[in-house]
């Protein structure tokens, strides 16, 4: 787990986050976030490791807060409510067969062509992944009409601390506990210092147990210390957003909707399809035979067919002797 740093990338799941979140509003609470960029960094780790996701949202600048807010309402009022809802009625749907069929998916001959090192990761992290997806998708982000007035330091003072503690219980429950040992022990063990300062901007080097000592660049924005490389592209980012739901007219989504459509309902029968399988054998003959007919779809031959003319062998000319054939 490289640190790049751990404070750097969890602030930016903020702008991952943007269209996913619940709603309704609540004070600060016990965290609290000093004016200096150490501090900053320091606090972010130790509220992380006590399982206190909000600081994440109280750490940005306002400013920063209400872009966010302003790009989710903004997207949730233009988005297609039978979109969105079938959208997210098929993601609970393959969450409870990825649940239901695991063990038929692992065995599965596709699965297997998986490095082996990283099958070892997907497997072991099968049914947390699961269980933390089922809650995030049976939460308020399912509810477009929610998500036009959400408040974003509510989902992480709910939803998101639920997850955490749902990821903390299920890895206790492993002798390893990777939560434990691979994420709360790092930011328990961090240690933070101040190169230099100089007006709104500072360098830090952030160390973490078993990891690289890594040089972070901050600067202060509205009385929030930050990543440079956030403050110096949020602007840019934030445009490009507003424009892109901007774009977004009746006319254009109604041009997109059916294919959306089509193809939801395409990904829906697949995973009813898996859903019925008894065994990784007929799960292999049911991607097999998705393939095929995608590839026959495309133009290519049936399996089996011939590939050449009648009376041609391959590599061979055809014969202009009336007495050949």
């Amino acid at each position: 787990m490289k640190i790049q740093s751990h404070f750097a990338r969890s602030l930016a799941i903020i702008t991952i986050v943007t269209s996913l979140a619940c709603a309704g509003a609540v004070g600060a609470g016990s965290v609290v976030i000093p004016d200096t960029p150490d501090g900053t960094v320091k606090a972010v780790a130790e509220n992380l490791a006590e399982g206190r996701p909000e600081v994440l949202w109280m750490a940005l600048p306002p400013s920063y807060q209400q872009d966010i807010t302003d790009i989710t309402h903004a997207f949730a009022n233009k988005m297609d409510p039978e979109l969105y809802n079938k959208t997210f009625s098929l993601l609970n749907k393959a969450v409870v067969v990825l649940t239901d069929k695991k063990d038929i998916i692992q065995g599965s001959s596709m699965i297997k062509t998986v490095e082996e090192d990283d099958l070892d990761t997907v497997e072991e992290g099968w049914d947390t992944a699961m269980a933390l997806l089922g809650t995030l998708l049976t939460s308020d982000i399912s509810d477009l009409e929610k998500m036009k007035t959400f408040n974003y330091e509510d989902f992480f003072k709910g939803t998101a601390t639920a997850l955490m503690e749902q990821a903390a219980a299920m890895s206790a429950e492993d002798p390893e506990d990777p939560y434990a040992k691979e994420f709360q022990s790092k930011f328990e063990a961090m240690t933070v210092e101040l190169l230099n300062t100089e007006g709104d901007h500072a360098t830090l080097v952030i160390s973490a147990p078993d990891e690289e000592p890594e040089q972070v660049e901050m600067t202060r924005v509205e009385g929030r210390w930050i990543p440079t490389d956030m403050a110096d592209d949020w602007a840019e980012e934030v445009a490009e957003a507003k424009q892109k739901i901007e774009e977004i007219t009746p006319e254009s989504l109604a041009e997109t909707k059916m294919q959306a459509m089509m193809m939801l309902a395409m990904a829906e029968s697949f995973v009813d399809q898996v859903g019925q399988v008894n065994s990784s054998e007929e799960l292999d003959a049911l991607i097999g035979g998705m393939f095929g007919s995608m590839m026959g779809g495309m133009g290519a031959p049936p399996a089996g067919a011939p590939s050449e003319e009648p009376g041609e062998e391959l590599g061979e000319e055809p014969s202009d002797d009336p007495s050949d054939g």
